[in-house]
């Protein structure tokens, strides 16, 4: 039989069956073609959103290293900063031990100097001791008056203050 194949799926003539058989072959065929591509796309899809992961990862990772840069960087200046507040501190210590040497040798000098006066101002108080016991010397000298109250000033004593 030859006829029109309206019930062929519009393969065209329909010939003892031959064209409904390959008509539904083709159909299966895409039908087939179909599930592949939806299998493909979904693929496609997968390794876009994977991509996609993937560049945000590698931006992450970007922004965390610029991030550890900037740390360091800053760490750095932080150190250095500290360095120089170090140096400075050093150089400042240097300098007030320096100084406080050199007070210290001044204060040492005044204290052997305020010393020497002492013992000279007991030796003189013991001449003089001597020189009343023995009626040598009877009154004070106006140079001993005068020595009395520069020793006074000094706050070493003066006559009447034991050496």
């Amino acid at each position: 039989h030859v006829g029109a194949g309206a019930g062929a799926g519009g393969a065209g003539l329909v010939v003892e069956g031959v064209r409904i058989t390959k008509g539904q072959e083709l159909r299966d065929r895409l039908r087939s073609l179909q599930g592949e591509q939806d299998h493909l796309k979904a693929q496609l899809r997968a390794v876009s959103e994977a991509q996609a992961r993937q560049e945000e990862d590698q931006a992450a990772e970007r922004r965390a290293v610029l991030a550890r840069k900037r740390r360091v960087a800053s760490l750095s200046a932080e150190e250095d900063t500290l360095g120089k507040e170090r140096d400075q501190m050093l150089s400042q210590l240097g300098a007030l031990r320096g100084r406080g040497t050199r007070q210290d040798e001044g204060l040492v000098q005044l204290i052997q100097r305020a010393e020497r006066d002492k013992e000279q101002l007991k030796e003189v108080e013991d001449s003089l001791r001597a020189g009343r016991e023995e009626g040598r010397v009877e009154r004070d000298t106006e140079a001993d008056v005068e020595a009395d109250r520069a020793l006074r000033a000094k706050g070493l004593g003066g006559k009447g203050v034991a050496a």
